[in-house]
C-alpha cells in the first residue's frame, strides 16, 4: 500500500495490519508518487510471497462504483478468510484526483468515475485445487457483484466476459477505437480473442 502522508503517519495507519501474525513489511520508502513507482518498477516483489512451484493463477476484477461500508468490507473479509489455501489475495487501486479528472471520452480508458478496482487472485498447483480455487473466486465476486459495475479494467483482461468491448471501453469509445483501428490496420494484424474488431 501507499500512504499520503508523512511515514510515521503511514507506519501508525498499517500498525493494526502489521500486528497480524503472519504480517510483513516488504517495502518501508518515502518519496513523490512518481518516484515511488520508478522504483517499484526497478524493485519488483512477489506478491503473495513463497508461492509454491509451478503455480498457476486465475483471477477476477472489477471496478467499484461507489465507497462502500465498513460491514460491507467486514462480509469481504469474512468470505475471503475462508479461501481454500493461504495463496490468494485481493486489493484494491483507489481511483479519483488526476483521474477523474480527465474527461472519459478523451481517451480509450473510460473508467474514470469510480471508487476503486478490485482485483481477486488466486492460485493452484492441480486440476482439483483449480476448481477449489475457482469455485471460491467465483463466489467472492458474486459477494461483491452489488457493488461494481459491470465495467472492467482492460490492463487485466478476462476471457469469460461475454461483451468485452463494453466491459472494457464502453459503446461509444470502442466504436472510435474500431474506426482507429480501420484506419491503421484494415488488415487486422493486430488481433486476438479480445482484440478492437474491424467495424
Amino acid at each position: 500500500g501507499m500512504y499520503c502522508g508523512t511515514a510515521d503517519a503511514g507506519r501508525a495507519a498499517i500498525a493494526p495490519l502489521l500486528a497480524v501474525p503472519s504480517a510483513r513489511l516488504l517495502v518501508d520508502k518515502s518519496g513523490t508518487y512518481p518516484e515511488m513507482n520508478h522504483w517499484l518498477e526497478d524493485h519488483p516483489y512477489e506478491l503473495p510471497q513463497d508461492l509454491p512451484d509451478h503455480v498457476c493463477e486465475s483471477k477476477s476484477s472489477g471496478y467499484i462504483g461507489r465507497t462502500l461500508t465498513k460491514a460491507q468490507w467486514q462480509a469481504a473479509i469474512d468470505y475471503f478468510v475462508t479461501s481454500p489455501n493461504t495463496y490468494s489475495m485481493f486489493y484494491l487501486e483507489p481511483y479519483g484526483g488526476a483521474i477523474q479528472r480527465y474527461p472519459a471520452t478523451d481517451s480509450a480508458f473510460v473508467h474514470r468515475n469510480v471508487d476503486a478496482d478490485l482485483v481477486a487472485d488466486v492460485f493452484w498447483t492441480d486440476a482439483a485445487e483449480r476448481e477449489r480455487m475457482e469455485a471460491w473466486l467465483a463466489g467472492f465476486m458474486d459477494l461483491m457483484r452489488p457493488f461494481l459495475t459491470g465495467a472492467v479494467y482492460q490492463n487485466y483482461p478476462d476471457g469469460s466476459l461475454v461483451d468485452y468491448p463494453q466491459a472494457y471501453w464502453g459503446t461509444g469509445t470502442y466504436a472510435r477505437l474500431q474506426q482507429v483501428k480501420q484506419t491503421y490496420d484494415p488488415g487486422n494484424f493486430f488481433r486476438f480473442a479480445q482484440s478492437v474488431k474491424l467495424p
